[in-house]
């Protein structure tokens, strides 16, 4: 948790705290960048968030962006609307800070007025030109493209499950860390195929032996996960009914025993409640647990070019649509979100297998317009 001190409110996750961090850490590192290599050239020392109202600077620092994208993308339509937030003349941070304007060599009322031109510079020339251009280049997010292929089998899971049988062909004989990280790596990718959370809840996963750890072994040996509702992106919207409770599948259990039995005590550490960590720091939390996701499934998942953590919530919540003939609400629960969300975001697949679904719960009474007596069919609830 320490290493996340600026994504920490009062003890709760604050959800656009590290976006918004790196979006700033970016322009602050730009600025430093020698001026050879495209920045600003400013020494460590004269580093702050003043420069934010800085039009020049924003400008320089918005033309690099742009040109190392090589396209116009959300990412720089966010780092506008966030220095207009810094920028905001009642509620924005920068205007009440009269010291930071003085290390610049503004007075209280210059420094006033140099914000609020600086806002008015992005809110009416910068903005719109970048959301125009976004829109006409078609680069908004498509968070599905990269699995498209994956997304368009009748059971989108069958690729992970290979995946999983090709890394667990790949076992390193000779022991020592390779053979640790690939146990490890197959054990994440098994959790986050049968329970597709956030990966702030996988880094932040932990496990003890007495089972007061949010990863829980039951008695007949599988597995479970429960984590606070205060730990989640969405604790304001979908999550704040419940904790999360979800077994995992049982499939999965040869996997994670392994790990957290045999390999997960070899990597030690001062924190050993910690369910992931890198084998170089085991102390810590493992924030590069992404890339570890990456790695893996391009190496393992056929014809991927390497896909993150959220691609395994589109997988799963597509897979159930389709298996289940259109049940969000299912699919909703896989995901710890709201049936609202996820009718939403899956709403391009769930006319041809919700179709499907109604058409079959038709055909027992449609078998009469062909004179056959429809079968009884009696559905009992589960106790």
């Amino acid at each position: 948790m320490a290493t996340r001190w600026p994504e920490i409110l009062d003890g709760l996750w604050v959800p656009t705290a590290n976006r918004t961090w790196n979006a700033l850490l970016s322009f602050l590192g730009w600025a430093k960048l020698a001026e050879g290599e495209g920045g600003a050239g400013l020494d460590l020392e004269t580093l702050t968030l003043g420069l934010l109202a800085d039009k020049d600077l924003l400008f320089g620092y918005l033309d690099w962006f742009m040109e190392a994208s090589g396209q116009t993308h959300g990412g720089h339509v966010y780092f506008f609307d966030t220095v207009l937030m810094l920028l905001h003349s009642e509620d924005g941070f920068l205007p009440k800070q009269a010291g930071i304007g003085a290390s610049l060599g503004y007075d209280a009322a210059a420094w006033l007025a140099r914000c609020d031109a600086t806002l008015k510079w992005i809110h009416l020339e910068i903005l719109p030109m970048l959301k125009e251009n976004f829109e006409k280049d078609g680069r908004s997010r498509k968070p599905f493209e990269p699995i498209q292929h994956i997304l368009d089998l009748d059971r989108p899971l069958d690729a992970l499950m290979r995946a999983i049988n090709k890394a667990e062909g790949d076992r390193h004989t000779t022991g020592g860390e390779h053979e640790v990280t690939w146990a490890r790596d197959i054990a994440l990718a098994a959790m986050l195929t049968s329970n597709p959370l956030r990966i702030l809840n996988f880094t932040e996963l932990t496990y003890r032996p007495d089972n007061t750890g949010q990863l829980r072994q039951m008695a007949d040996g599988n597995w479970r996960i429960v984590i606070c509702k205060k730990l989640f992106k969405n604790m304001r919207g979908a999550a704040k009914e419940h904790d999360y409770d979800q077994a995992v599948d049982p499939s999965m259990t040869p996997y994670i025993t392994r790990y957290i039995r045999t390999y997960r005590p070899l990597i030690g550490g001062a924190r050993p409640e910690l369910v992931f960590v890198s084998t170089d720091h085991p102390d810590r939390e493992f924030d590069k647990l992404d890339v570890v996701v990456r790695n893996w499934t391009e190496k393992y998942v056929e014809n991927c070019q390497g896909i993150g953590p959220h691609s395994f919530r589109h997988i799963v919540a597509t897979h159930i649509i389709k298996a289940t003939l259109g049940n969000f609400f299912l699919a909703a629960r896989a995901l710890h979100d709201s049936p609202i969300t996820v009718e939403r975001d899956y709403a391009h697949i769930l006319p041809r297998y919700a179709d499907r679904g109604r058409f079959e719960s038709y055909s027992g009474s449609t078998q009469l317009l062909k004179g056959v007596a429809p079968r009884s069919r009696v559905i009992t609830a589960s106790p």
